[in-house]
């Protein structure tokens, strides 16, 4: 896509859903729009991916097909955005049964909410997928409770309302 930077002009929201009308009128730029999110420089990067996110808040399926290469993606990206807007997408879209990379996921987020390191949307995301996979696997939550304990939450208000609100509706003692 050669004109990336025209249709990525700014991260706007309007923006992102004007360059996910585009990918509706040609699904071969849904394919490129990643490609961009992976390769492109900051911010041109974060704000392909943004699209992407918008984009499969109402193309739910459009993801699944790109997942296999999209995971080690993430994970390899240098930019904290371009995460945090795929893990959305996952939390949002993807079943777990469908998710493939699963352990190479999990080990990740589990990094990416204990490093301070991380933005604290980066570390919400990461969470929400931790609590998918806790979910499914419940011992799992005992881990995840380690690593809540040891952060000062009191500065990551956002963390703590969630931790707070998943230990009173799911997680305590009955």
């Amino acid at each position: 896509m050669e004109d990336y930077k025209d249709i990525l002009s700014d991260s706007g929201r309007i923006t992102a859903e004007i360059a996910g009308s585009l990918i509706r009128e040609s699904k071969t730029l849904f394919s490129e729009m990643i490609d961009l999110s992976f390769t492109k420089p900051y911010p041109y990067n974060m704000r392909a991916s943004r699209v992407i996110q918008i984009y499969c808040e109402t193309e739910t399926d459009a993801i699944f097909p790109f997942l296999e290469d999209i995971i080690p993606q993430i994970i390899q990206t240098k930019t904290s955005g371009v995460r945090r807007n795929y893990l959305k997408i996952i939390f949002d879209t993807v079943p777990l049964e469908k998710l493939p990379h699963q352990a190479l996921l999990l080990n990740y987020c589990f990094d990416w909410l204990a490093s301070n390191k991380e933005p604290i949307a980066l570390r919400y995301y990461s969470l929400n997928i931790l609590l998918l996979f806790a979910e499914k696997e419940p011992l799992l939550i005992n881990e995840i409770e380690l690593i809540m304990e040891s952060l000062e939450l009191d500065s990551l208000k956002g963390l703590k309302s969630r931790w707070k609100h998943v230990k009173m509706k799911k997680y305590s003692p009955k």
